[in-house]
């Protein structure tokens, strides 16, 4: 049987710069479709979502834009919300949102129980965080027992 894997795509929401774009999401989409007509199974091996990357430092941030941003631009939305910081939850569905033909092409990947979860270090809240898991699992419409976290 074939076994898919990728790794290191460090999706987050559109409100922080993004390597994975809309093109990206549509071959992604069509492998994860081969997959399933293969009955295979698809790993994802890391840092699939940059949970860590869509996180602000404790201190400091505030500081570091008021010595380089006009304060007018600090009243601007976008900056003061990278300064708020999100439950995994809330950073797991707006990844959701931003990239939903990800999410619904690994929807019948983890319904099959053919989807493996190895958490990486900017998304390793995978690993033992069941809020985590939770988002994730609510993200792809399956119960949270359905997933497979190596």
């Amino acid at each position: 049987m074939p076994t898919y894997c990728t790794s290191d795509l460090h999706l987050h929401d559109d409100d922080q710069p993004y390597l994975f774009t809309d093109e990206k999401e549509q071959i992604f989409a069509a492998i994860a479709g081969e997959a399933v007509r293969r009955s295979a199974d698809f790993i994802l091996a890391g840092d699939i979502l940059d949970l860590t990357g869509m996180t602000p430092p404790a201190e400091g941030l505030s500081d570091f834009f008021a010595q380089v941003l006009d304060p007018s631009d600090l009243a601007r939305p976008e900056v003061r919300a990278a300064l708020v910081s999100r439950s995994p939850t809330e950073q797991i569905a707006a990844v959701a949102r931003r990239f939903p033909r990800f999410f619904d092409s690994l929807k019948p990947l983890a319904q099959a129980g053919r989807l493996v979860l190895i958490p990486g270090n900017h998304d390793y809240h995978f690993d033992a965080d069941t809020e985590a898991r939770a988002a994730l699992a609510a993200a792809l419409g399956v119960p949270r027992d359905v997933l497979r976290v190596l």
